[in-house]
């Protein structure tokens, strides 16, 4: 079985390879791994203090607990991590910092 997903679906996907071994493959496009440094890097970030509850710099472990690369570690399903210049709203930092991981 495998995964895949784009914008907040490239997000869940990395989430979800670093909370289970069950997928043989995975696909995340345009997905964030780190909440923590999206919250400063993105220019869209209205609806994160109303989706997490706080800013970054009032609760960061609500961010953290979020957060792909805190769990990096525990992946172990092959991901081919899509990352392009043009993806203003979710800069290329956080998919690198995925790969390199």
């Amino acid at each position: 079985m495998g995964i895949t997903g784009w914008s907040y679906g490239g997000f869940m996907t990395m989430f979800a390879v670093t909370q289970t071994n069950r997928f043989k493959a995975a696909v995340s496009g345009a997905g964030l791994s780190n909440w923590q440094s999206y919250y400063g890097e993105n220019s869209i970030d209205q609806w994160m203090i109303p989706y997490f509850g706080a800013s970054v710099y009032d609760d960061p472990a609500v961010y953290a607990r979020s957060s792909a690369i805190n769990y990096i570690k525990q992946v172990h399903t092959p991901t081919l991590v899509v990352v392009g210049d043009r993806m203003a709203s979710v800069p290329r930092p956080s998919r690198t910092s995925f790969w390199h991981g």
